[in-house]
């Protein structure tokens, strides 16, 4: 592929009152009571300084994933985890795998590495052709929800075993496909996970992440750690959700109405929704332009994600997260009434 950039934000960028958003990509069901409740009870906590690397969670955390505290490493979000990563390997050679969250490209740049970009299909070839000394995966991926088969994503990291595989497995709870867990870091050297617990648990104003991997990885990325990244807040958080979070999240009734909903868009003359894995997706639009048509719900207090600079084909794409079907069924409507015009 070409060298160019390709990729994604996060969308949820309109700070008005909405009816509904359909921007983001974060849970919308969550329910925060009992988090809220926790957290007041912490208030004095901000008096004082948080652990300076955090290792006491970490050891409650590593228990939690079935690895040691020495693999792990937690992080202001994801994001913070990117940007560790592409400075700790500064002016290596990384390879992107496209179109995807802008972060990747964004760290790698500023950290002086030579960065290629492919698509799924092409992978294997431009692993042979560029010879990376990284590999960047988001899978579930942002923003057109394929995810890798696991196999596949083994045979890889096997195959190439002088390149280092980061996968970034945040949406890894919005498919039902198996994803890179711990178990991938005990059995291969070269792999290092991100997550962030911003979407499944809808909290993007919580800035909470980790890193997984070997142990020397990881006192690797460890030396530029900024100390007492992670606030006091956060910590609490993290602690509260690894062990006394319950809520109703159901993956396959998430993606049932996916389904349902996806199906009625196609029905639309004039929008192709995309395969997706998750209750998130691209839909392509055939007829106007994706700038005029979020113009245009955002008068009905409706917000999508314009997508289109996603890629590089020159068509019109949206994406969409599936809300309820209520919701759904608004944004169905107005998009009859945009056909319609």
């Amino acid at each position: 592929m070409e060298n160019k950039t390709i990729y994604a934000d996060h969308g949820d960028e309109y700070k008005g009152e909405l009816l509904a958003n359909f921007s983001s990509n974060v849970w919308f069901g969550a329910n925060h009571d009992g988090l809220y409740a926790y957290l007041t009870d912490r208030m004095p906590l901000i008096r004082r300084y948080p652990e300076e690397y955090n290792l006491a969670l970490k050891c409650e955390l590593a228990a939690h994933l079935h690895l040691l505290a020495d693999q792990l490493l937690l992080t202001n979000g994801s994001a913070e985890g990117i940007y560790l990563l592409a400075q700790a390997y500064r002016g290596r050679k990384s390879l992107i795998v496209g179109p995807t969250f802008s972060e990747y490209g964004k760290a790698c740049q500023v950290n002086d590495h030579q960065v290629f970009y492919t698509d799924a299909q092409l992978l294997e070839n431009n692993l042979i052709q560029h010879t990376p000394d990284l590999v960047w995966i988001c899978t579930p991926n942002n923003p057109d929800g394929f995810s890798f088969e696991l196999p596949l994503l083994e045979k890889l990291v096997q195959q190439f075993s002088n390149t280092i595989f980061i996968f970034d497995t945040s949406f890894k709870e919005y498919c039902l496909e198996k994803q890179p867990e711990s178990d991938f870091i005990s059995q291969h050297g070269n792999v290092i996970l991100l997550y962030s617990f911003t979407k499944r648990y809808g909290i993007p104003g919580l800035r909470m992440g980790y890193i997984y991997s070997s142990k020397s990885i990881i006192r690797n990325i460890h030396s530029y750690c900024v100390p007492w990244s992670v606030n006091t807040f956060a910590v609490e958080a993290f602690r509260y959700l690894i062990t006394n979070h319950r809520d109703d999240f159901n993956i396959s009734e998430w993606l049932e109405e996916k389904r349902k909903f996806a199906e009625s868009i196609n029905y639309i003359d004039g929008f192709q929704s995309l395969d997706s894995s998750t209750p998130f997706f691209l839909v392509k639009i055939t007829k106007g332009k994706s700038a005029d048509l979020k113009q245009f719900l955002l008068q009905k207090s409706i917000l999508i994600r314009d997508a289109s600079g996603f890629f590089q084909d020159g068509n019109q794409y949206i994406r969409l997260l599936t809300l309820s079907p209520e919701k759904n069924r608004l944004l169905l409507n107005e998009l009859q009434q945009w056909k319609s015009q």
